[in-house]
């Protein structure tokens, strides 16, 4: 009997560990939460510049994720964006995240080589950029 309940507790162990591996844990990984990357140009003075803004999908809830989070969705745009910028040949690029609602979730800092991190279109933070960026 005690043999039964034993074998019985380690399978639910086991088959609750394979249903976490399944479902994932924590907030949504880069290409998961990105729901489109489109472009504009901008010309400042004799400099033309590629705006990139990345739309990140409605149902991430930007405030609640932790920064490790937002730096994995931060990592894969700004990598996203570089390999666009470099299939089109473009060397001055600006990247902007936003919600589907339009709200700045997060801007890059080119003279600090950060990117600044925003909740409810304030300024919350900063988090690094990729080496490759600055």
């Amino acid at each position: 009997m005690r043999q039964k309940i034993i074998a019985s507790v380690l399978a639910a162990i086991l088959c609750m560990g394979m249903a976490i591996g399944l479902v994932g844990c924590g907030g949504p990984k880069g290409a998961d939460a990105v729901r489109d990357i489109s472009t504009s140009d901008q010309i400042s003075g004799l400099v033309t510049f590629t705006n990139y803004s990345v739309v990140i999908k409605a149902e991430v809830d930007w405030a609640a994720l932790s920064d490790s989070e937002k730096q994995a969705i931060i990592d894969y745009a700004v990598k996203e964006c570089r390999k666009q910028a470099k299939e089109n040949d473009v060397n001055n690029m600006n990247i902007i995240g936003i919600s589907e609602s339009g709200d700045t979730l997060f801007l890059l800092d080119r003279a600090n080589s950060e990117m600044m991190i925003f909740v409810n279109n304030e300024l919350s933070g900063r988090l690094p950029i990729p080496a490759e960026t600055q």
